[in-house]
């Protein structure tokens, strides 16, 4: 696709290879998202197994779609159905956004894998707050 009509697409559009590196992007990608030069750059964690799954997709001549979270310019994470159509090693994708929680596809099993990956992510931050206490601790002593 000539890059003059690609920057024309009236949605966010991304032009990307097989490790998911952008080669082309619309300009209205920019009005929802930071200038990137890899699309990993705005996929919020619990979506990269998703995201693999697109760019592994990169033999079949068949679009495929995903509801994908992903970052945007005011850091906030927010859905997008996102479909890919691949045409030699040049992935075509288009990210619309989800304004109706209705046409998303969450689930009470993704809403219990998400807290439970953020339960393990604050258990974390934990264990790192009380290690740096008592580090701080024994320096005061």
């Amino acid at each position: 696709m000539d890059n003059n009509i690609a920057k024309l697409i009236p949605v966010p559009y991304f032009q990307i290879n097989r490790e998911g590196t952008i080669l082309n992007f619309s300009n209205k990608t920019h009005s929802y998202f930071h200038p990137i030069s890899n699309l990993w750059n705005i996929i919020q964690q619990e979506d990269r197994h998703k995201v693999i799954l697109m760019l592994s997709h990169h033999n079949s001549s068949q679009p495929l779609t995903q509801h994908l979270v992903l970052q945007t310019n005011n850091r906030l994470f927010i859905s997008f159905k996102c479909t890919i159509q691949w045409k030699d090693d040049t992935g075509h994708l288009v990210c619309t956004e989800i304004k109706n929680i209705t046409t998303t596809s969450i689930t009470p099993l993704s809403v219990q894998r998400l807290l439970q990956n953020v339960e393990k992510r604050l258990e974390q931050s934990q264990k790192h707050l009380n290690t740096s206490a008592k580090i701080l601790n024994l320096r005061k002593h």
